[in-house]
């Protein structure tokens, strides 16, 4: 819904900040990189960059509804009103993987325990990094793309979305707008239609007297 290059960079920029956490913990706690590992790491990603977009979107529902202009005030205020949310959902998210990370050694743990150091390692780098990075990128790069977005928000859609289907004539070309053709009143029809007929004559009638 952006259609921005420079946010959507953005966005993804909070990739590389998961993963710097999600790796740092598994070389300290597991030591290698497995297929659990892997799985930790797409997990991640949808959760790193769903905080992003979420901000992001909060920064421009300020300047649309809430009529904050683009600033520094306005990033602050935004960030202030996403920390709370943001926190609690990794919060949330930690305590559960908590568990998982304690029980390292236990049978049955050996698939879940890698993917739980990896998600907890990101949740906590990209939570922290997330909050500072994102306010500060946006606030020096993210003017053009929050106008351009503003713009095309109040842009009225039926406006905006260009015509899917034009009617062809035979030929292939395009073809203007198709008027029905005109129709005759009734009384000159039936004039036009009694016109070349002859004139009737008039004709003799004979009375009794007539005769002889």
């Amino acid at each position: 819904n952006f259609h921005s290059a420079m946010i959507v960079g953005q966005i993804l920029l909070n990739i590389p900040l998961a993963y710097a956490g999600a790796l740092a913990l598994t070389h300290l706690l597991v030591g290698s990189i497995s297929v659990a590992t892997l799985v930790g790491l797409i997990t991640l990603t949808g959760i790193a960059t769903r905080n992003t977009i979420m901000m992001i979107s909060h920064y421009l529902h300020l300047m649309e509804h809430e009529g904050e202009k683009f600033g520094e005030r306005m990033v602050i205020r935004g960030s202030l009103e996403r920390l709370v949310p943001v926190t609690m959902t990794a919060l949330t998210a930690g305590l559960a993987l908590i568990p998982l990370v304690l029980s390292a050694h236990e049978p049955g743990k050996e698939i879940l325990y890698p993917v739980a150091v990896v998600i907890l390692g990101g949740l906590i780098s990209s939570t922290l990094l997330d909050l500072a990075v994102t306010p500060a990128v946006f606030l020096r790069f993210g003017r053009r793309a929050a106008e351009r977005a503003l713009a095309r928000s109040r842009q009225d859609p039926l406006d905006a979305a260009p015509a899917r289907h034009q009617l062809l004539d035979p030929v292939g070309k395009p073809a203007g707008r198709r008027h029905a053709p005109a129709q005759p009143e009734p009384g000159k029809r039936h004039r036009e239609r009694h016109a070349d007929q002859p004139a009737p004559q008039a004709v003799a009638v004979l009375q009794p007297e007539d005769f002889p």
